[in-house]
């Protein structure tokens, strides 16, 4: 039973927070489905459409009207007056019901926006707002409420009593309805490009649309509702690069186009996860880690633009190489010089060495191959020298004549995990290797199977409900092993996994840390997370409001501790409006990056339109990664995401991703 105090701290937490929800729902409010900007405080919407034509009346030298609509929180439009416009023709309509503008900069002053829209080829005025201004760092506006329609622009004029304009971003809030995929993400996997998206709730199907000029789309391709993961996209020419987004169709009616991503169809295989990368400089916002992150848009560069950088990389594993392929930006014609070396304790081994001619793009370029001498490698040195350009690398591939594992999945059970690959047909055998420790995985145990086992092999006698286990295979082929996989993890469970809150979830926070934020607890991947921005970090109160009342037997939650320990968790069910205490107790909780998901917890079976988590820790922040539910129809199965009432039978629909 709670004591008195601690029954007075949870009803301070339950009021407060309460009174959060019901009375400031905007404030931070976020839908599962909506977008927020990275690195913008405070910024909710979606960016500016690429491809979007930017114009203004005047700005001040490098503060560029096209700052606005970059992402960057620090990038400005500037005007030396107290009255500017600017305007933006968007490539594609947008439907919108508002916008936020976010500003900047010393003094005390009072600022009118006046927001014009483009339909038709005819502006008119859609919106007026006058802010009193107070802040002295970047402050994002409330959003300003616009007449709701689609709209091909957007010119935005603004008076001030200071003497000079300043704008850092614009985003757009779209209708409900209108709201854009989100999290779109474009791989490179071998010459091959897929596609995947978080799925919005009721579309007919999908519409991908993509080209080879950013905003601007040449080819379309349409997909099924349930068609949202590894959606490959055919008919690619390898070397290229490509620009996709996606929008949901319902009736008819698009919605609007996810944010734009750039992929490139590219030879070669991907280094481990675990490979150690370190640069001679770096600048704070290109790190080398975007050498080796699946990512061609991401790039790494100097910290001062400089023309010659070397690269190192720790491989977590031996591996057999014959070629490394660079993918780069050179926005400027160049020779650039490639000399790869292999380290040693004492001295370093050139061996590999190409010079490469570029014409210069501002897109990236997937240079020749450079060919090395063929061997095992584990540290690698690479020194970059260019004419002209400055040093900048997209993505770094590898090409070997070795057989590679591809497909690799670890599914976690009850003491054991179960094991699939791909075949590599000349396989005399495979050798399974696994441990806890990461990234030291080849110190581990390994197994030899034959090799008929690649669809169905088992590891049994696993420790459960603690840390993940580590996997690599490779295949022996005439007595000689081949590379090895890339890692997969998975932690078994003595229990059960639940399932995604349904679609249209909102959830909100008393304030989030450095920019991990509440919805990260909603978005189905148990690797991000919610940091709360109270008590030191180790504390906060998380809730959970659904779009209509579901029907619950248990709920379960995800959540990780950087030092092992017991994590304090106090939760309400909102029925009515009534908030009931569900759980109060301490539970054990480990590190675990993938999804440190706990053991279910009852709770009294009947429909919930709310759950509120209060958690607290000692040792460490608390890092909340998912909220997991179990639905009273079928509690260990996966069920359909619409579904909130009983179904007949036990139903995986099409339209269904499980957590693991």
């Amino acid at each position: 039973m709670k004591s008195q105090s601690q029954l007075s701290k949870g009803w301070l937490y339950l009021c407060i927070f309460s009174m959060l929800f019901v009375f400031v729902p905007q404030a931070k409010m976020i839908e599962a489905a909506s977008v927020v900007t990275d690195g913008s405080e405070g910024m909710v919407g979606s960016r500016i459409p690429v491809g979007t034509t930017y114009t203004s009346t005047t700005y001040d030298p490098t503060f560029v009207p096209q700052n606005i609509g970059d992402g960057d929180w620090y990038s400005i439009w500037k005007v030396s007056s107290n009255t500017g416009r600017i305007q933006m023709n968007f490539p594609e309509a947008v439907n919108l019901k508002g916008v936020q503008v976010s500003t900047g900069g010393t003094g005390d002053r009072y600022e009118t926006y006046t927001i014009r829209g483009l339909q038709n080829g005819y502006w008119r005025t859609i919106a007026t707002r006058t802010f009193h201004v107070t802040a002295s760092e970047y402050q994002a506006l409330t959003p300003i409420a616009v007449q709701i329609g689609w709209y091909e622009g957007i010119d935005i004029s603004v008076s001030s009593t200071r003497n000079w304009l300043l704008m850092s971003e614009v985003n757009l809030l779209p209708t409900t309805t209108s709201i854009a995929p989100t999290q779109l993400k474009a791989t490179n996997n071998n010459e091959e490009v897929s596609l995947q998206w978080q799925p919005l709730a009721n579309v007919d199907h999908y519409q991908i649309r993509y080209g080879t000029t950013s905003g601007h789309y040449t080819e379309t391709i349409t997909v099924s509702a349930d068609t949202y993961t590894d959606v490959q996209i055919p008919n690619l020419t390898t070397g290229t690069a490509y620009y996709f987004t996606v929008a949901g169709v319902r009736n008819e009616v698009r919605t609007n186009y996810a944010t734009e991503v750039l992929s490139m169809p590219v030879p070669g295989y991907n280094f481990p996860v675990n490979t150690g990368k370190s640069a001679s400089s770096e600048f704070y916002r290109n790190p080398v880690e975007n050498t080796m992150d699946r990512d061609i848009a991401s790039t790494w560069k100097t910290q001062n633009n400089s023309k010659n950088a070397t690269l190192s990389y720790l491989v977590g594993y031996p591996l057999y190489i014959n070629e490394l392929q660079f993918v780069i930006t050179a926005p400027v014609e160049s020779d650039i010089t490639y000399k790869i070396y292999e380290e040693g304790e004492h001295s370093n081994t050139l061996i590999g060495q190409k010079t490469v001619h570029v014409q210069g793009s501002t897109s990236p370029i997937a240079i020749d191959s450079i060919p090395i001498e063929p061997d095992w490698y584990q540290l690698l040195k690479i020194e970059i020298s260019s004419t002209a350009a400055p040093v900048v690398v997209n993505e770094l591939l590898y090409k070997s004549d070795l057989s590679y594992i591809t497909a690799l999945q670890a599914t976690p059970q009850n003491g054991q995990v179960h094991l699939t690959w791909d075949t590599v047909p000349a396989a005399d055998q495979y050798r399974i290797t696994y441990m806890k420790q990461y990234p030291d995985i080849l110190l581990g145990q390994t197994i030899t199977v034959n090799a008929d086992t690649y669809q169905n092999y088992t590891v049994p006698g696993l420790d459960n409900n603690s840390v993940p286990y580590y996997f690599v295979v490779n295949a022996v082929v005439n007595g000689q092993n081949q590379n090895y996989s890339n890692i997969v993890h998975a932690t078994p469970m003595s229990y059960a996994t639940g399932d995604p809150v349904p679609k249209g979830t909102t959830v909100t926070s008393v304030g989030y840390y450095d920019n991990q934020r509440p919805e990260y607890t909603i978005d189905g991947d148990l690797s991000t997370y919610w940091i709360p921005n109270t008590g030191n970090h180790k504390s906060g109160t998380i809730n959970y409001h659904f779009p209509k009342p579901v029907e619950l037997d248990a709920i379960q939650l995800v959540s990780m501790l950087n030092v092992p320990g017991k994590q304090a968790f106090t939760i309400y069910g909102l029925q009515g409006n009534d908030w009931n205490l569900l759980y109060d107790g301490k539970i054990q909780a480990y590190f675990n990056p993938f999804g440190g998901v706990l053991a279910p917890i009852p709770v009294p079976a009947g429909n919930y339109e709310g759950i509120m988590i209060l958690t607290e820790t000692t040792t460490t922040w608390v890092t909340f990664q998912e909220l997991l539910l179990f639905y009273s129809a079928n509690p260990h199965s996966t069920v359909l995401t619409d579904t909130y009432s009983d179904i007949t039978d036990p139903t995986v629909s099409t339209d269904t991703y499980s957590i693991h």
